[in-house]
């Protein structure tokens, strides 16, 4: 009876632990246009704009006619770029907090097309894309198939339990449900 008890104070705190360090994660939700945004390029093919995140984190859109980039902190280099659909982008970008309220993740909606030639009613993919943020870095850590069951949980539990070890230029992102590929060197 006293093993039966002390296995299961052991299973009762290791839950408890994992659900604290689970509560101890948050995040919030940032708009990527409209107040908080600013424009600072606008050309017939070529559209740039910045917004805030949390605690001045900085987030900048490149809309390239075709092609669109998202690149996260001052010295980050432009992700990944993708073939963009009408609509490019979803309207919100999810972060992933520590307990300090800093942002180590990110994860937001890409509307990807499957070429850039295709014809008028090319298919449109969505696609989660959870980004590494340490820092002014970032890096891609996922894409996730946006029409999976629960593709928001699991991208929210990719960045949550990979951030930390996730080593950017070294690491490959992981592929959930086949989503459609970027454009880099994943793509040929």
């Amino acid at each position: 009876m006293k093993s039966t008890k002390a296995a299961i104070f052991v299973s009762v705190a290791l839950s408890a632990g994992h659900i604290g360090s689970a509560a101890a994660q948050s995040a919030v939700y940032t708009e990527i246009k409209g107040e908080g945004c600013k424009q600072l390029r606008s050309e017939a093919e070529y559209s740039e704009w910045q917004c805030l995140g949390p605690v001045g984190q900085r987030v900048l859109f490149a809309d390239m006619g075709l092609m669109f980039g998202v690149q996260f902190g001052k010295d980050a280099k432009l992700q990944p770029p993708f073939r963009a659909a009408a609509a490019s982008i979803g309207n919100k970008i999810e972060w992933r907090l520590d307990t300090s309220g800093q942002p180590y993740a990110s994860i937001f909606r890409a509307f990807v097309s499957e070429e850039i030639n295709a014809p008028k009613k090319q298919q449109v993919h969505q696609v989660l894309v959870v980004t590494k943020i340490d820092g002014a870095r970032a890096c891609h850590m996922a894409y996730v198939n946006a029409k999976l069951q629960n593709a928001n949980a699991k991208a929210a539990e990719i960045a949550d339990t990979r951030a930390a070890g996730f080593k950017c230029g070294q690491d490959i992102p992981e592929r959930i449900g086949e989503p459609q590929r970027f454009y880099d060197a994943e793509s040929s």
